[in-house]
């Protein structure tokens, strides 16, 4: 009765009419929140798809017992990543990614897919920190590794608001807006 979950569906009529649903991912626990989900289409390859999306469990313990959400403190929040590699036929079964630790949690999760086909996965981790990140991959979402991210010094303080990513599939430019807090007379400012 607490399911939450991940479906999507596919039209290939312009919407006029829906395959039926893909549960991509499914939490029976109260205490489980999958969130804040983004779709991207492979700009290079029409068979793949990437889904990702922060998954939150509070307490970090999946066994808590239901109502234990409301009262705790504590929580994690790991990326999840699913992928399909034959244009949604079938879809590998989501998995973490990234996992930030404990009262730690990503949000504002984007895949962004380069010209020449590394996937970059764009997110502000919400650990008290306010910084931004990202995960790279250069085999499809196969695997990721630490990507870094925009420094945070002169008259940015720490990053505040979820990053939108985008590429010039072109000149293959990344590009990252986020909301930042600043120095200064006005302490948000628009990067």
């Amino acid at each position: 009765a607490y399911a939450s979950l991940y479906e999507l569906r596919v039209s290939t009529d312009g919407g006029v009419t829906w395959e039926d649903p893909v549960t991509l991912r499914r939490d029976e626990s109260p205490n489980v929140l999958n969130d804040k989900n983004t779709m991207t289409a492979d700009p290079n390859d029409s068979d793949f798809v990437y889904a990702i999306w922060d998954r939150l469990v509070s307490p970090p313990g999946e066994a808590a017992p239901p109502r234990a959400f409301e009262n705790s403190v504590a929580f994690r929040g790991p990326v999840l990543f699913a992928r399909t590699s034959d244009g949604g036929d079938t879809w590998e079964p989501a998995r973490e990614i990234f996992r930030p630790g404990t009262i730690a949690q990503t949000i504002g999760n984007q895949i962004v897919v380069l010209p020449d086909n590394a996937q970059f996965d764009g997110e502000l981790l919400g650990n008290h920190t306010g910084t931004i990140g990202w995960g790279v991959s250069i085999d499809g979402g196969r695997t990721w590794v630490d990507g870094g991210g925009p420094p945070v010094g002169g008259p940015v303080i720490s990053w505040s608001s979820d990053p939108v990513v985008a590429v010039d599939a072109k000149s293959g430019w990344f590009y990252l807006c986020a909301l930042a807090i600043g120095t200064g007379s006005s302490n948000s400012i628009a990067v």
